[in-house]
């Protein structure tokens, strides 16, 4: 996927919930469960990276989705992602949103866990989850600070979670989202097993496009055996009803798209779940030509 292909798909998934908004489309519940909680329409769900700055917050269920990951939120980007999030609840926009919290590049040590902790504190009022994301190149780097800078990572934003909760009564629940490449599942493993300690409610699991699917079925049933009863989500290289259907044998119970939406388009979620459940009844034919 190069840079182009993924800057129109971005570009078609806005204008396809844009003209789905218009247009009052009814979210699909058509595969209605759980997830940390959280009752979401179904659990196909855009994965962070596709929507930076939650400006499809509480609009994706119009075209099929479940929810929402916006992000990664960092210091430089948060104010344009607060902005986003307080319209959606000015408009009493309904759609689960979660929010991706990550760190400046350059980021190091206390610096940069002070940069998680204070985009978290931020983005608690308007998340319906966070997410800390410890999986991309320049985080997995800041991570390599050790096991006590992460641990303190993990319990600071924890702590941070709680106050909010003493404060306003509603829980935010907390993923961690790790790199489950082979010559990394060990280090990802570990974080997990850290987050469950720690109190945390989940974990993304991401895997590269190109990694086998037997290997990633053998990743996630061992991510499953370490969480116990933590909520697993499953991306990566996703674009079908089959992988999706393995991948919730294997112990995820969501599933969140990225190459999916680049390659097939923003309505691959409404083919995906129509294929996962005979009862779907697809959106009504006035949205058929949606970009």
């Amino acid at each position: 996927m190069n840079v182009i292909n993924i800057g129109l798909a971005r570009l078609r998934l806005h204008m396809a919930c844009q003209l789905a908004s218009l247009a009052k489309a009814d979210p699909l519940l058509r595969m209605p469960c759980s997830m940390m909680g959280l009752r979401l329409p179904n659990p196909i769900g855009v994965a962070a990276g596709m929507d930076r700055i939650g400006r499809l917050a509480g609009r994706v269920s119009a075209i099929g989705f479940g929810f929402l990951e916006i992000g990664s939120v960092t210091p430089k980007n948060l104010n344009s992602a607060i902005a986003n999030l307080q319209r959606r609840t000015i408009r009493q926009e309904s759609g689960i949103v979660g929010v991706n919290v990550a760190c400046l590049r350059q980021a190091e040590g206390d610096g940069a866990i002070q940069q998680y902790v204070s985009v978290s504190r931020s983005c608690l009022p308007f998340a319906d989850y966070l997410a800390l994301n410890l999986s991309s190149p320049f985080t997995s780097r800041t991570c390599a600070a050790g096991r006590q800078w992460l641990e303190t990572l993990l319990s600071e934003v924890a702590t941070a979670r709680d106050l909010f909760q003493r404060k306003t009564g509603r829980r935010v629940p907390l993923t961690v989202k790790v790199s489950m490449t082979q010559a990394g599942e060990e280090e990802a493993l570990e974080r997990l097993q850290m987050a469950r300690a720690l109190g945390f409610e989940g974990a993304i699991a991401a895997t590269p496009r190109g990694m086998p699917e037997t290997r990633i079925h053998d990743a996630l049933r061992t991510a499953k055996t370490i969480m116990g009863d933590m909520t697993l989500l499953s991306v990566g290289g996703v674009v079908s009803a089959a992988q999706v259907r393995d991948r919730f044998r294997c112990g995820a119970e969501a599933v969140q798209l990225f190459a999916g939406i680049v390659e097939h388009g923003p309505f691959i979620a409404r083919q995906i779940v129509s294929e996962l459940t005979p009862a779907y009844t697809t959106l009504s034919p006035s949205h058929e030509g949606t970009p």
